[in-house]
């Protein structure tokens, strides 16, 4: 058996006798090794074209308007071609060979048939028929099932994954758009069409890969029935909105049965207990009429949409809401969370809206809010990251601790009865209790937690929303007092141009709380910090707030000028420090002579 040592080297040997090499590095027939047009396994020969499609620079889509996911890099910026098309086959080799019991054959001739026809002038053999090309493929999927494997991140107690992947990690820009660019796995239930009404076990969309099979089955059991009631022709609130009963008040949510009701009675059914929340989301019905935000046209409803799943800071809910069409006016289509459908209802309605949405996940706001006060208390998002992780984790243990007592409970109920009365036939029967599974299995309980990045776009993208009335807020108080200073820490963080940074520094304006103004600066000179400062002077005199009575900088002498040009009250009646302690100025006496210093 010729092991990688001994395959490395021989390869190394046949590049450097390859009478074809120097041939193929020529600039002249020098182009991207590819793989063969039509070929699905193994290395790709030198003729064969580019992988991928070809890109669209052109392309005007309005999915890009906020995109998480945007600075990932392409598919072609990560080749196989970098490493030697010889190592590839003789790995391919070698691995057939440990499945068949046969050693590899190398050679270092360059005048091999199956070198020739190749066209690599390797000078390796390489295995051909069905039987070599099966073999290969099998290599390679589990190459490929190994390194996935090893990749995923996965708790110390499970043995399925539990963070998202990168479908998830998209913007949301497309809410205008269809939402045929989900990615579905097939089922064996396929849910209706979009404009379908839905009945009961038939679910209105197609079943999500991340899904499991039970969670789709109670969205068309529960909640189809619940957003298709009909009063005549038309659709009528769901029975969750009308309810008046004291302890049972009418609620936008549908909660889970709790754990101990249903184990109470000895109903060992774990789907029961993974059951999420789901949020209806029906604004159509606490309106009088719901308007197009851009044309303010009667929108109407188009269908249910798919579910939104949220993370929460327990556990993770459902979003269901309505499409909307504005069909006598602009003529465009709304999803019930659209952005500028949200904005266009009553500040009270939009308040009620629970989570802050991309493009196919989303979350809370008690997790935004998670965020921000750990941001602020120097916690960011790996550690909010590990939070999460904790917090879900714990309410999976939590269920699962009463589901293993109430079965332990149970059968040792059930033995005590037997040993104390004459046995029967029943006592024989064997009670399978199901077992209550793992956090990450994905037909099971599918736990879910997003990653560190994912939380970090999410965070600044919530902040970017709030930016204008953050401002507002900020300018309606009154500085009490400014200070300014130079930060050199930021530009370290940006890019550079060979090597040099952009920005020279970060300005900052500062009260005793609130951040007033910044400017990143490309010099010292005060020409760039004037236009913030005086802004902030501007806005004071708008508001009619007073000037702050103090100022504070680390070179008072170089920014005097600039300070009292936008604030003069600051100039006005000082006195200096020795006046206002009665000290006198020091004066050298006459006799001393100052010498010059050797």
């Amino acid at each position: 058996m010729v092991g990688p040592t001994q395959i490395f080297d021989s390869v190394s040997q046949t590049r450097l006798l390859s009478a074809s090499e120097d041939r193929d590095n020529s600039p002249a027939t020098k182009r991207r090794v590819g793989r063969p047009k039509g070929s699905k396994d193994g290395p790709r020969g030198p003729d064969a074209p580019p992988r991928g499609r070809p890109r669209n620079e052109g392309s005007d889509s309005d999915d890009d308007d906020w995109d998480i996911g945007g600075d990932f890099l392409e598919e072609d910026e990560y080749e196989y071609d970098e490493i030697p098309q010889e190592v590839l086959w003789q790995l391919y080799q070698l691995e057939a060979s440990q499945s068949q019991g046969a050693t590899p054959e190398l050679s270092t001739s360059s005048s091999s048939p199956a070198a020739n026809h190749s066209g690599s002038g390797s000078g390796l053999h390489r295995g051909t028929g069905d039987g070599a090309s099966n073999s290969r493929e099998e290599a390679t999927f589990r190459h490929l099932r190994k390194a996935a494997e090893r990749s995923q991140a996965q708790p110390f107690f499970s043995q399925q994954p539990v963070f998202g992947s990168d479908e998830d990690i998209e913007s949301d820009g497309a809410d205008l758009d269809d939402e045929s660019d989900t990615e579905t796995r097939p089922a064996n239930r396929q849910g209706s069409s979009k404009g379908d009404n839905g009945s009961s076990g038939n679910p209105w969309f197609q079943q999500p890969k991340y899904m499991p099979d039970w969670l789709y089955q109670f969205f068309g059991d529960i909640v189809s029935p619940l957003i298709h009631v009909k009063e005549g022709r038309a659709r009528a609130p769901p029975p969750l909105f009308q309810n008046s009963k004291p302890y049972l008040p009418a609620s936008f949510w549908i909660h889970p049965p709790e754990p101990v009701t249903t184990l109470s009675h000895h109903r060992f059914i774990p789907q029961v207990l993974y059951r999420p929340r789901i949020f209806l989301w029906l604004p159509h019905f606490f309106v009088a009429t719901l308007l197009c935000p851009k044309c303010h046209a009667v929108l109407e409803k188009n269908g249910a949409c798919p579910p939104r799943r949220i993370t929460d800071m327990e556990d993770s809910f459902f979003i269901v809401t309505w499409r909307y069409y504005c069909r006598k006016g602009c003529q465009s289509n709304f999803r019930g969370w659209n952005q500028l459908l949200l904005d266009s209802l009553p500040p009270y309605l939009q308040l009620a809206f629970p989570a802050v949405l991309s493009r196919k996940g989303g979350l809370s706001h008690r997790v935004i809010t998670q965020l921000r006060v750990g941001n602020q208390h120097k916690m960011g998002p790996s550690g909010v990251r590990s939070l999460l992780l904790e917090m879900h984790t714990h309410r999976f243990n939590v269920l699962q601790a009463q589901y293993t007592e109430a079965a332990f409970e149970f059968v040792r109920a059930r033995q005590e009865i037997v040993d104390r009365a004459q046995p029967s036939l029943h006592s024989y029967v064997e009670t399978v209790i199901p077992a209550f599974g793992h956090f990450g299995d994905r037909q099971n309980y599918a736990g879910f937690v997003p990653g560190e990045y994912y939380l970090a776009q999410m965070m600044n993208k919530a902040i970017e929303r709030d930016e204008h009335a953050a401002n507002q807020h900020t300018a309606c108080l009154a500085p009490d007092q400014i200070a300014i200073d130079d930060s050199h820490k930021v530009n370290k963080h940006m890019a550079k141009v060979d090597g040099v940074a952009v920005c020279n520094a970060l300005w900052t304006c500062m009260d005793s709380r609130y951040i007033r103004a910044q400017a990143l600066t490309l010099t010292k000179a005060h020409e760039e910090r004037n236009g913030p400062l005086q802004a902030v002077a501007l806005s004071c005199h708008r508001y009619g707030f007073d000037f702050p009575r103090i100022a504070f900088s680390d070179d008072p002498i170089k920014d005097t000028k600039m300070i009292l040009g936008a604030f003069p009250s600051l100039g006005q009646s000082l006195t200096p420090i020795a006046a206002a302690y009665g000290l006198k100025a020091l004066e050298l006496p006459a006799s001393l002579v100052p010498t010059s210093g050797k």
